[in-house]
This record gives structure tokens, sequence and C-alpha cells, in this order.
């Protein structure tokens, strides 16, 4: 039932389920219920959902991305970033503030960089290496003139998918010495429409 999308009724939980996420480096679940967020630590032998107060209520779609170190979860178009502490079993949240955070259409990781495609437009924002504060302005791509807006990106094989209604771009890393997640890969290129 976690990775199902919808509204279910979770019988032992008598809670709404509306979404959820899988964090592999942090071990845990996200899980949106009745509005709220929660975690749920899925190595633990009797799992049980814990509240997380940080995060506001919500009964919109969360986005949400995996990091080496955490994740980066995006409400109404906020952003968050998240530690969990397996010893501990204590989560901690940070809000991100940095001018270089948009509202997401969708929100990717690859290669140590956290990529957000903005709503409505034809550019994705990235952070610094290693980095989920989204502070350098200066780390913004965009698609080719003649492409449509993003609709949304995916990583596959290290590779940056940006995806239009019409057109799609294939982005990749160059170096991940050199601050910058990608450079679009010369004729590759998808039409899918007029």
């Amino acid at each position: 039932i976690m990775s199902r999308v919808g509204t279910t009724k979770i019988p032992l939980l008598g809670t709404l389920y509306q979404g959820a996420a899988s964090s592999y480096s942090m071990g845990i679940q996200i899980i949106q219920a009745d509005n709220n967020f929660y975690w749920l630590d899925v190595e633990s032998l009797v799992p049980s959902l814990t509240l997380i107060p940080s995060l506001p209520s919500s009964q919109n779609r969360f986005l949400y991305t995996d990091t080496f170190t955490g994740g980066v979860i995006s409400i109404d178009g906020v952003g968050y970033s998240l530690s969990f502490n397996n010893i501990t079993k204590v989560l901690t949240t940070t809000h991100i503030t940095g001018a270089n955070w948009v509202t997401p259409s969708s929100i990717s990781f690859v290669d140590g960089y956290v990529i957000i495609s903005q709503s409505n437009s034809r550019f994705f924002h990235y952070s610094d290496l290693n980095d989920t504060s989204f502070t350098n302005t200066l780390f913004v791509a965009g698609t080719a003139g003649d492409v449509d807006n993003i609709a949304g990106i995916a990583i596959a094989n290290r590779e940056l998918y940006a995806f239009g209604q019409k057109h799609s771009e294939i982005w990749y890393n160059t170096s991940p010495d050199v601050n910058t997640v990608s450079t679009k890969q010369d004729g590759r290129r998808i039409v899918t429409g007029k």
C-alpha cells in the first residue's frame, strides 16, 4: 500500500492515505495522509506513522526526490530539505529559502545535484553540488528556444530528460568537477507533436 498513489484507507492506522515517497538514503517513507505528512521507519519491526510537525499540511500533491544524505520535498511550491538520523530516529527538516528555489513542476536528483523544473517555463534550476540550499542564482539552464515549456524532468542512466508537450531534450553532466549540472546533447531532441 505504501507505493500506491491515490486515496486509500490504511486499516490499522485509520488515516486517509494520499501519497507516499520512499527515501532509500534515509531508510524511511514519507507519507501524506489526512493532509499531513508523516514518516515511517521501513526498517522497524513495529512500523508506525510519526507526524512531521515542521511540514505544513496540504491537500495537494507533493514532489519528492531522494539525495545522497536525505531528501528534498516540495509542498505547495515551498521546498524543504530532509535528513534522518537512523540511530536517534529523528527527522530534521530545513526550509529552503535560497533565491534559486522556484515553484517546481517536477524535482529530481543526479550526481549530487537537486534539479527542479520551473513551472510554466523552459527552465530548470539546480542546487550546488551536495547542497540543497539553492542559493546560487546562476545555476539555471533552459531548453532550446523552439521547445515548449517543460512539463517534467526525469533522470535515466545519469541523463536528464526535459519533457515538453511537443518537444523533449536530453542533457548530461559534463563533469562532476564543474559547477554545472548538465549540457544539452547535440542532436538528441525528441519531437512528439506539432
